[in-house]
């Protein structure tokens, strides 16, 4: 174990609040991150998407007041490259280098790291948890997280539990 370094800032994208709403580890983002802004795109994916979600409650109860706005020029620019609700994301995080972005799309993920910016995934988020002892194991998790239809290939799977020193354990 480490010692618990909190995050300042995490940007969370909308699918990381989802999956750990799903699974119940949403109060994980403040054990990890002093401060969690929501971009007012996310949140609106969120909150007023085409699909009821029984996540919400949870989403809002913790995450109500962290709603933020991007600077409107760069959510454009990176709206080229993903979609709005990751491009806003990307903005917050670009305008505040010293925050980690949590998001899981893959081309959301790349365009962070081409432009020098920290992110994590769920599966990240969740390793760190095990790590500061706030899980005791992750497979549970990673099952839970296959539930509702999530898809982690299997590779994923082994190397997040042999990360998590539980590479005995199947998914």
């Amino acid at each position: 174990m480490t010692s618990l370094r909190r995050e300042l800032l995490v940007v969370a994208d909308a699918s990381p609040l989802i999956l750990l709403a799903k699974i119940g580890r949403l109060p994980l983002l403040n054990a990890l991150a002093e401060e969690i802004w929501v971009p007012s795109a996310v949140w609106d994916e969120i909150i007023r998407g085409d699909t009821p979600r029984p996540e919400v409650p949870a989403i809002l109860a913790l995450l109500q007041g962290a709603v933020r706005a991007a600077d409107q020029t760069l959510p454009a620019h990176y709206a080229q490259q993903v979609d709005c609700g990751e491009a806003a994301a990307l903005a917050l995080v670009t305008d505040h280098r010293h925050a980690l972005l949590l998001i899981d799309d893959r081309r959301g993920r790349q365009v962070a790291a081409a432009n020098g910016l920290r992110h994590i995934g769920t599966l990240g988020l969740l390793l760190r948890a095990k790590r500061h002892l706030l899980l005791d194991r992750i497979a549970p998790e990673l099952e839970a997280l296959r539930r509702p239809g999530l898809f982690m290939d299997t590779r994923t799977c082994r190397e997040v539990l042999l990360a998590a020193g539980e590479a005995e354990d199947r998914v």
